[in-house]
């Protein structure tokens, strides 16, 4: 390859090839160096570049100076590519990776950024300046509801695979190309018409059938909602911004991503639809990239009160009953509810009562049957109150904690969540506006409502049980930075000093996930190192179920050798081999409780109340891993 090169037609290629060829042949620096009229300094250079990058090394390097410079939009389009190992080894694009796919300077992309109101998120996603932020990838833009100030949009991430491209094509090769952009920003630049032109005539606030007819849609598409304007940031199903103008941005962001995912036509239509926007039709409302935008069809509370000559107000009091409504009156509201085929609209209902019939359920994981029996026992609970319940699983990280309570507080009437990241500096500085219920060890000093059952009280029953049978050398199994765990230690020291059996730090095994393979492993690293134990205390079943399998499968007779108990008298431990004796929280308790705190939260007084702590009740379950 050197050879032809030398012999080419590019003159400092073939210039650099002859170097190595003499090089190679043995010939010193200094020689070559007079024989090609070059410094010695540079063949020692070319020389260390062929070591570094072998034949790559004859092509000229990204000379220095100014950068190119390109369109914004262009830098968000690349932006929501997914960058390859080799571009980010994070997944993740920064100022400097992208610059240097691009071709731009850093400040180039940040300035972009900035602009346009956006982080980069993982694999080629982006995080909206939104409350809360909204993570975006490219999709279509689904609907438009634009009455300004006021404003949602709705927008569905693309099918994966869809958008996907190959490192180092351009963003015009992208479905984003100079169509693409021009659509996006045609867009924008319409419905900053479409706001001057409202702002002149004087074109009415949508009402609050309007915005509910519009998030019924988005949910029936699976679209995420994105608004600003009075009463937007009430209910939970939108991501907010502050002003029209930051929405207008936004929604030009979601144009550049629509256009990423080739839905130029629908870009286009959407634009023609906005140009075609007169005061006469009124607020623009739905958007699908495939029907033209039109009013809602269904019967409104505004069509009934006009039927009935009445304000929208009275017939809100005559269909709910939250004022009473003159006996005529209440008459012709039913006839035309009746002849014009009203529905109650939930959804907007919910937004009038500021009540979503929902509650979420947040906990550490569900695979843990503890957590998955207590999530059944709140779901009953809540279906005899008419509530849906949200589970959501937070690994037991304290960012996602601290998310899930940030979202109830939109998306829900309350939040029961089993934290175990939490910490007391944490929970006192929280300012919840709605119920919120912890589960777990008490904390002391915090102003919200608390469900437990007595860990220490049932570690001390759990230890009375063994020592009184005889056992002596017994493994706490589930030693971890937790409220609950260092509770249950509690609870076994009070009952070992009540027997004067001493415990020996041996036997106090750590583990960081209370799951069967973390008790297992415990247990047979325990059984390796040959230190004796009758009894093992597991701070789950979870655990215990895996200490009882590891003995097994030593051998080691259950409960004559070793007895084993734990905790949660999961559905497991009733059908295990033997049973396993276990703790048994009262989740009917906990649930009813739980529930309970959430629904009577606005009629006892709100957050002005005092919070309430509740202890459940909890007995032991014995079975054949212990007698």
């Amino acid at each position: 390859m050197l050879e032809a090169v030398a012999g080419g037609a590019d003159p400092p290629a073939a210039r650099r090839a002859r170097i190595l060829l003499a090089a190679s042949d043995g010939v010193s620096n200094t020689e070559i160096a007079e024989s090609l009229g070059a410094s010695r300094q540079s063949i020692l250079k070319w020389r260390g570049r062929y070591v570094a990058e072998g034949v790559d090394c004859l092509r000229d390097r990204p000379r220095p100076g100014r950068p190119r410079a390109l369109d914004p939009a262009e830098v968000v389009a690349q932006t929501l590519r997914a960058p390859s190992s080799a571009e980010a080894s994070n997944g993740r694009w920064s100022t400097r990776t992208l610059a240097a796919t691009l071709g731009v300077s850093s400040a180039t992309v940040a300035r972009a950024w900035t602009q346009y109101g956006l982080a980069p998120s993982e694999a080629g996603g982006i995080e909206l300046d939104t409350r809360p932020i909204a993570i975006l990838r490219p999709g279509r833009i689904l609907g438009l509801l634009v009455a300004a100030p006021v404003g949602l949009v709705a927008f569905a991430e693309a099918e994966r695979g869809t958008y996907r491209h190959t490192a180092g094509e351009s963003a015009s090769r992208q479905g984003a190309g100079r169509i693409g952009l021009g659509a996006a920003r045609e867009v924008a630049a319409e419905l900053a018409t479409a706001r001057a032109h409202e702002e002149r005539n004087g074109v009415a606030d949508p009402s609050v059938e309007d915005v509910a007819v519009f998030l019924e849609h988005a949910r029936e598409y699976g679209a995420q909602v994105i608004g600003t304007g009075v009463g937007i940031s009430e209910h939970g199903e939108a991501a907010t911004v502050d002003t029209f103008s930051e929405w207008r941005r936004t929604v030009e962001t979601l144009a550049l991503a629509a256009a990423v995912a080739g839905d130029v036509e629908g870009l286009r239509s959407l634009r023609d639809r906005l140009r075609a926007f007169s005061s006469s039709e009124g607020t623009v409302t739905w958007y699908d990239g495939s029907v033209s935008i039109a009013r809602p069809t269904r019967v409104t509370m505004r069509d009934v009160a006009t039927a009935a000559g009445v304000s929208i107000k009275t017939v809100s009091n005559g269909l709910t009953g939250a004022k009473r409504v003159a006996p005529e009156t209440q008459r012709r509201i039913d006839q035309a509810v009746r002849e014009l085929g009203y529905q109650v609209n939930t959804a907007a209902r919910q937004l009038r009562t500021g009540r979503h019939g929902a509650l979420v359920l947040a906990v550490p994981e569900l695979r843990l049957s503890y957590f998955a029996e207590l999530a059944e026992q709140i779901i009953d609970e809540a279906e005899r109150r008419h509530l849906n319940v949200l589970v959501q699983t937070t690994r037991g990280d304290l960012e996602r904690e601290l998310r899930v309570i940030d979202s109830a507080r939109r998306r829900a009437d309350g939040l029961i969540i089993a934290a175990q990241a939490l910490n007391h500096d944490t929970l006192s500085r929280l300012t919840t506006t709605g119920p919120l219920v912890m589960l777990g060890e008490a904390v002391q000093g915090i102003g919200v409502d608390q469900i437990t059952i007595s860990n220490a009280d049932a570690a001390t029953t759990a230890m009375d049980h063994l020592l009184e049978s005889g056992r002596r050398r017994v493994v706490m199994l589930g030693i971890a930075a937790r409220a609950v765990a260092e509770a249950r230690v509690r609870g076994c020291r009070s009952s070992a000093d009540r027997h004067g059996v001493d415990l020996d730090p041996a036997l106090m095994l750590p583990a960081t996930m209370w799951r069967r393979d973390e008790g297992e492993r415990a247990l047979l690293e325990l059984l390796d190192r040959g230190v004796p134990f009758d009894a093992v205390v597991g701070f789950n079943d979870e655990l215990a179920l895996g200490a009882q399998h590891a003995l097994l499968a030593r051998g080691v007779d259950i409960p004559k050798d070793v007895a084993v108990i734990g905790f949660d008298n999961s559905y497991d431990a009733v059908y295990s081999t033997p049973g396993l004796t276990s703790i048994a929280p009262a989740f009917d308790v906990i649930a009813h409780a739980a529930v309970s705190l959430v629904t009577e939260f606005p009629a006892k007084g709100g957050p002005t109340r005092a919070p309430t702590q509740i202890i459940a009740p909890h007995r032991l379950i014995v079975r054949g891993s212990t007698s």
